[in-house]
């Protein structure tokens, strides 16, 4: 079943990101996408910030390490939380290619888990908005979302019906809407409608798949180039560790403090509004556990 609150993508024909299941309606049949998404990710970001926040409350007399909080921060949850994001999109890669080359609905069960482990690997991350996520628009092209309008699956709809050959090349994929280059467009195609066609040979299903595996090179790519940005030596690790009146992104190590601080304050803002106040509701007949 779904957990009760902060999971990963939802099945929902428009994917509209992170979900839980309301108490009125935790018994109710569920997707493979939905069931195997665990919570534990966003609340681990939670106790995070709770570490930030009483960092940045000590006393003046107690100044908090700022050094320290920025090293831990890289060395124990920045650094290994892309490297596993890295390997479970690398992973997703190689499943959906597989699928494409001998489809079969193993196969497809088979993709459908490693989309689950790349989205238990992404929650963990997703408060990061800063650095090498954030250039060439990484973040909004791995994981475009709120939706409130429905508009990547409209696209990935759009994409399907043409046929639009040019969604299954990775060049050109580069060129389009950010909808329809990451995890919720991956979704789509996974679990969205005629989603059935991908355990099948030839037809509708082999363009579809085509598509789901242009989108997961993309984002394993992405991945890569992610983890990469932050090893050692790197122009933005070095940044993070090292702030001066000469460094563009951090004049002070409490800066970095601060950066971190705002980034799961967001985070757990962006949870607590738009992944579990807007399905759940005011009160429970007017949950929207499919939103």
């Amino acid at each position: 079943p779904l957990p009760p609150c902060g999971g990963g993508l939802g099945r929902g024909v428009e994917s509209k990101g992170l979900r839980c299941l309301p108490p009125s309606r935790r018994d109710a049949p569920t997707s493979p996408a939905r069931g195997e998404v665990g919570a534990s990710c966003n609340w681990r970001a939670g106790a995070y910030a709770l570490l930030l926040v009483l960092a940045v409350g000590t006393p003046a007399h107690a100044e908090a390490d700022h050094a320290a909080i920025a090293k831990a921060s890289l060395e124990q949850y920045i650094r290994p939380g892309y490297a596993q994001f890295a390997e479970s999109t690398e992973a997703l890669n190689q499943s959906v290619a597989a699928l494409c080359r001998t489809p079969s609905e193993a196969a497809l069960k088979d993709t459908q888990k490693a989309f689950t482990a790349t989205v238990n690997a992404w929650s963990l991350v997703e408060p990061i908005r800063f650095g090498p996520v954030a250039e060439q628009h990484r973040y909004e092209r791995i994981f475009y979302w709120p939706d409130p309008k429905g508009l990547g699956a409209r696209q990935v709809r759009e994409a399907l019906g043409k046929p639009d050959a040019t969604v299954t090349e990775a060049a050109s994929l580069l060129g389009k809407s950010v909808a329809l280059q990451g995890l919720p467009a991956l979704e789509y195609l996974l679990y969205g409608d005629d989603a059935g066609a991908l355990a099948k040979d030839g037809g509708e299903g082999a363009f579809r798949c085509r598509f789901a595996e242009t989108i997961a090179g993309n984002v394993a790519g992405m991945a890569k180039d992610i983890a990469a940005g932050w090893e050692d030596g790197a122009p933005y690790a070095k940044a993070y560790l090292e702030p001066g009146p000469a460094n563009a992104a951090y004049h002070t190590q409490k800066e970095v403090t601060l950066e971190l601080f705002k980034a799961f304050a967001t985070g757990i803002e962006m949870v607590r509004d738009q992944k579990m106040a807007k399905a759940l509701g005011a009160k429970p007949d007017q949950a929207r556990p499919q939103l």
